[in-house]
């Protein structure tokens, strides 16, 4: 097996660390989709996490605040601490969100399976790092 070379601060594989970019909160934005798509990967991974979250999860899973908290948490994506869903529009506040564009995409998903309206989403990294998303319906 071959050794890979990893950054010893991070421990993200050097060959990583130099294809891609690093944003102000610690992230990496992959710059060969953005030069292979010519678009800004956000929105992709946005749509993506979106589309996934509508194709294998169920109302009934999503039911309760109790539930979609228990549903981040088991997966390691955050800690719900904030919840707010009504008829035409979400709010979310998850602590430790990780990855954050995984988190609001899930998040959108489950609104649109929830309510059966399409949305559009916003999102705020908070300077505490907790990330507030909100979905309203297009």
């Amino acid at each position: 097996m071959k050794k890979v070379r990893v950054c010893p601060e991070c421990g993200v594989p050097k060959q990583v660390a130099k294809e891609n970019r690093w944003q102000d909160n610690g992230s990496i934005l992959t710059f060969e989709f953005e030069l292979e798509l010519g678009e800004e990967i956000m929105p992709v991974i946005l749509e993506a996490q979106k589309d996934r979250a509508k194709s294998i999860l169920q109302r009934e899973e999503l039911a309760s605040e109790p539930d979609v908290r228990l549903f981040l948490a088991e997966r390691g994506l955050g800690e719900l601490a904030g919840y707010d869903l009504g008829e035409r529009r979400l709010e979310a506040k998850v602590e430790n969100a990780y990855p954050h564009l995984m988190v609001v995409g899930l998040l959108h998903g489950m609104f649109e399976i929830l309510t059966g309206r399409e949305g559009k989403s916003s999102y705020v990294m908070e300077e505490d790092e907790s990330l507030t998303v909100t979905v309203e319906a297009a």
